[in-house]
């Protein structure tokens, strides 16, 4: 999927069909210089790590954080992440080290159901903390069903009064129309299957 924000243009991927399982990358592209001057972008990805979300689709997601936590470095992308299962709550602020979220992420075990509503809760406070100008964008990447479907809808229709939400669902068993609903607009929302 694609993001813009002034005159700066990214695309962030999380699946690639050269390699097996989830990718990730994150590219930009600075449009004419008599544009508006370029929005930097405050980003939050929300990771499912409930006990669903064990073996393949876990290392894959990881996997595909990783990587664009990588090409974040040295650009206008602030990043954070939010976790939901086995721990719940803000796993990295925004400034934290490349080093330090990449080695925490990869630790990150699974379990747990899946509390959705507080991870889009805590995703709208980060985003809201700091008064900047930034473009807002929250990043879901999840495998299935939340413990409490209609308050999540809610706390989603909070979040996307300023912010962009994309939903990203990996594997079969996912509830395409929810996640729908939950993104900004119908092309907010991409699947990926699950390789194992």
């Amino acid at each position: 999927f694609s993001i813009s924000a002034g005159s700066t243009h990214y695309q962030v991927c999380f699946h690639d069909p050269t390699i097996e399982g989830v990718s990730g990358r994150l590219e930009s592209s600075q449009d004419s210089a008599n544009l508006p001057e370029k929005q930097d972008i405050d980003l939050v990805i929300l990771l499912d790590i409930s006990g669903s979300m064990c073996g393949s689709k876990v290392k894959n997601a990881k996997k595909a954080i990783g990587n664009v936590v990588r090409q974040t470095v040295d650009t206008d992308v602030r990043l954070a992440i939010v976790t939901f299962g086995s721990q719940t709550g803000l796993l990295c602020p925004f400034g934290m080290p490349q080093g330090d979220i990449l080695t925490t992420v990869e630790n990150l075990k699974v379990g747990n159901g899946t509390p959705l509503t507080e991870a889009i809760s805590t995703a709208a406070q980060v985003l809201r903390a700091e008064s900047t100008n930034a473009h807002k964008l929250a990043i879901l990447v999840t495998d299935g069903f939340p413990d409490h479907g209609v308050s999540a809808e809610q706390a989603a229709q909070d979040l996307k009064a300023d912010t962009e939400l994309i939903c990203f669902g990996i594997g079969k068993g996912v509830d395409e129309g929810y996640l729908t609903r939950l993104a900004t607009t119908q092309d907010h929302y991409f699947f990926t299957d699950d390789p194992s």
